[in-house]
């Protein structure tokens, strides 16, 4: 059992407090010239709601180059804020951005070729972009990562590594990531049964309403009266037998 996938491409939008410098000259503009507008006036239309007017702001730059406008117009072209709708052009600027390095693009360009979103269905590189943003210390693209180590898609099977990344992920605070690695120490997939561990865990992403976890915690309080029985209990029972086979005191005959 292991969580199902939530969209990681919903991230927000980052806001940068950048200016953005033409690269074309370094003279002071005239009066008549108009300054080029910034990734923060974009970032200030979009929190405002106004995303026709982040559009208008991002796309320029974004055709410059600019990384963070390229990711932000590829989360405007997905969720439809400010234009339609648009898969194939949300991929097109996340791939731009996770090309040039851009982690939290790349864990979108990820999420796009698992669900086959603007782009042909492709575990493979779903697999390879994920990891190029966890690598980065991308928390989603951790716990997606983990997923396929879990699942064996896009890449051989291999629970241990899932384990890792989703630990990498649930210390970062990812709630499907703590659920998944509470379940794996529960269930003792690759670690031995663990209910402490698991509750910890289970606590963290019960705390952030994930149901599956409140249910996981139910059935550890089931499962702790027979993973006590199982304890063994010849300690005390040793110690008593160390005490009587101690050497006794001699005395004078």
């Amino acid at each position: 059992m292991y969580a199902n996938w939530v969209k990681p491409w919903k991230v927000i939008i980052w806001l940068l407090i950048t200016l953005f410098m033409s690269a074309c000259s370094e003279e002071q503009p005239s009066s008549t010239s108009v300054l080029p507008r910034t990734l923060a006036e974009g970032s200030a239309a979009y929190f405002d709601g106004n995303y026709e007017d982040a559009l208008l702001v991002w796309t320029p730059l974004a055709k410059h180059g600019d990384t963070v406008a390229q990711f932000n117009l590829g989360n405007l072209y997905f969720n439809g804020e400010g234009v339609a709708k648009n898969d194939e052009e949300a991929a097109h600027w996340f791939r731009l951005a996770a090309q040039a390095g851009h982690a939290q693009a790349q864990a979108n360009l990820g999420a796009l070729y698992e669900a086959g979103k603007g782009v042909k269905k492709d575990f493979k590189q779903a697999f390879e972009w994920y990891k190029k943003a966890a690598d980065q210390g991308e928390m989603i693209a951790q716990y997606n990562l983990g997923r396929l180590y879990q699942t064996g898609k896009g890449v051989k099977r291999d629970s241990r590594q899932a384990l890792i990344e989703y630990k990498k992920s649930a210390e970062q605070g990812v709630a499907y990531a703590q659920l998944n690695l509470g379940l794996m120490y529960m269930q003792g997939q690759t670690v031995p049964v663990n209910l402490d561990e698991a509750q910890k865990w289970l606590k963290l992403a019960a705390a952030q309403k994930i149901p599956d976890a409140e249910k996981a915690l139910q059935t550890i309080e089931k499962l702790r009266p027979m993973d006590e029985a199982n304890q063994p209990k010849n300690h005390d029972a040793g110690q008593q037998n160390a005490k009587g086979s101690a050497a006794s005191p001699a005395t004078d005959t």
